[in-house]
């Protein structure tokens, strides 16, 4: 089984899971592209950039949808990444007719990040990025979750694995982020394996 479903923690810059509430999508933003990033598409009704980001960590992930999405499975392209002081103005222009939404929790796969590149703010699959890349197996590592604090929470969908040598933290932690919470991320499953395949580092179940 390879990576994928969850949510995870909320820390250092990077948008996660929580519950819905009320609107409907609605127009003046969108994000185009396909494969390991998606164009923000994200400005502003007088022509501001909400996208635009000077450090990491300042960045996050909304849905272009008001609602968010209830199961797994939304492609990159269904989330805009801007920058984290723009999220409300971003959702309220998403939420500007509401309306319920549906009674359930919205999710968001952990591999997908919004990192702050070249001065924008970018939509990244883990999966297919640089942070990925690997060589061989022993390039790879698990993670819990991919905000800059990792998950203290145990949750095996918060799973993430990613190039040991890459800078991670680097590229999600802001430089403001402060300390993170005083707990110890549990140990992983040992049926839990971390692989390199086709280029980029998995992970898959082993064992009985």
């Amino acid at each position: 089984m390879d990576p994928g479903d969850a949510g995870g923690t909320s820390s250092g810059g990077a948008s996660s899971g929580g519950t819905s509430s009320g609107g409907t999508s609605s127009g003046g933003f969108g994000a185009g592209g396909s494969g390991n990033s998606a164009g923000t598409g994200a400005t502003g009704g007088a022509g501001g950039n909400f996208a635009q980001c000077d450090a990491p960590g300042t960045c996050a992930l909304v849905p272009t949808n008001c609602c968010g999405y209830c199961q797994p499975g939304a492609p990159l392209s269904g989330f805009l990444a801007v920058n984290e002081k723009y999220v409300g103005e971003v959702l309220g222009g998403l939420c500007a007719d509401p309306v319920a939404c549906p009674d359930c929790v919205t999710w968001q796969d952990p591999h997908y990040l919004a990192l702050c590149r070249s001065g924008e703010c970018t939509a990244v699959d883990l999966r297919q990025d640089d942070l990925s890349a690997c060589n061989v197996h022993s390039d790879c590592k698990l993670r819990w979750g991919s905000n800059c604090c990792e998950s203290c929470s145990g949750n095996q969908e918060d799973i993430i694995v990613y190039n040991k040598n890459a800078n991670f933290a680097a590229e999600v932690c802001g430089p403001f982020g402060g300390a993170c919470p005083p707990c110890m991320p549990p140990e992983f499953p040992e049926y839990l394996l971390p692989y390199c395949d086709a280029g980029h580092c998995r992970w898959t179940l082993v064992g009985p």
